[in-house]
């Protein structure tokens, strides 16, 4: 028998998390789910005005939402909590302990640029769950980001499953990022074969951690680019239309704080398309 996926599913109700209810029943039809949902009213005081009555409208309403997606009601399953939204949703993902943790990103703000919302960086940041953070329906086409760590293997790992469980396209990126040389001084054919030097071996070394993983029968590219990483990686998603980015974060601190490193908060706050930050 499958193992089920245990899924904490976040929602305010927004045409955002709207979203993810399609994203959601597409998992579903590829694998096994056991979903829970969760909704977080803001302030208890909004509440003690309305006699209770919000709490009970929202409890039905995320009734309707699990019903849609599942084909049946547990109430069990349902959590409608009050005060911060991220501190609520990262301490119900502590007790339930799921595999993934999935929650609606916003789109283009008034500036044309894309924006996440403090609420998904916040979560992302405390909870010890992969994070997936939705903005597309469906998953046809996933961009990972490499760089030979140890995070980037493991969301390069999940990448993969990804792919087999769907028969979805990969794209990877190297992206060179500095150089360990100074090139003052140097005439520009000297940089420039230097540079190519300092590209070769980096190639070399994202080949040699590319080997442990089977990439058979997945539709795979792989680009070794110069730039800034997160940067590269947001501009390949736009540019090719990704579906999904997968990058990996960083261990937690002593201070219980979730080391996701420049390269992903970056990527998190500015991603075109869907995100999964794996741990």
């Amino acid at each position: 028998m499958t193992k089920k996926i245990k899924i904490v599913f976040a929602t305010d109700f927004s045409p955002a998390t709207r979203k993810v209810t399609e994203l959601v029943k597409f998992l579903q039809s590829k694998i096994s789910l056991e979903i829970s949902f969760i909704h977080v009213i803001p302030s208890r005081w909004k509440e003690f005005l309305s006699n209770g009555l919000y709490k009970k409208s929202a409890l039905q309403r995320l009734e309707t939402w699990q019903q849609e997606i599942t084909n049946l009601i547990d109430k069990n399953k349902l959590y409608v909590e009050y005060g911060n939204a991220a501190d609520a949703i990262v301490h119900i993902s502590q007790q339930l302990n799921p595999d993934l943790i999935v929650i609606g990103g916003k789109g283009l703000d008034k500036k044309g640029r894309y924006k996440t919302g403090a609420t998904v960086e916040s979560v992302v940041r405390y909870a010890k769950q992969s994070v997936l953070v939705c903005k597309t329906h469906s998953i046809k086409k996933i961009l990972c980001g490499i760089d030979g760590s140890e995070s980037s293997a493991a969301a390069l790992t999940e990448a993969i499953k990804i792919c087999n469980l769907f028969s979805v396209s990969l794209r990877l990126v190297f992206v060179l990022s500095r150089t360990d040389f100074n090139p003052l001084g140097m005439e520009e054919d000297a940089i420039e074969k230097r540079e190519e030097v300092y590209r070769q071996e980096k190639i070399g070394e994202a080949e040699e951690f590319l080997k442990p993983f089977d990439f058979t029968g997945i539709q795979v590219e792989q680009h070794f680019l110069w730039g800034d990483p997160a940067n590269v990686i947001l501009d390949m998603a736009e540019d090719f239309e990704q579906d999904l980015i997968v990058v990996g974060a960083k261990n937690h601190s002593l201070l219980h704080h979730v080391l996701i490193g420049s390269t992903t908060e970056k990527i998190l706050r500015h991603a075109p398309c869907s995100l999964l930050v794996v741990r």
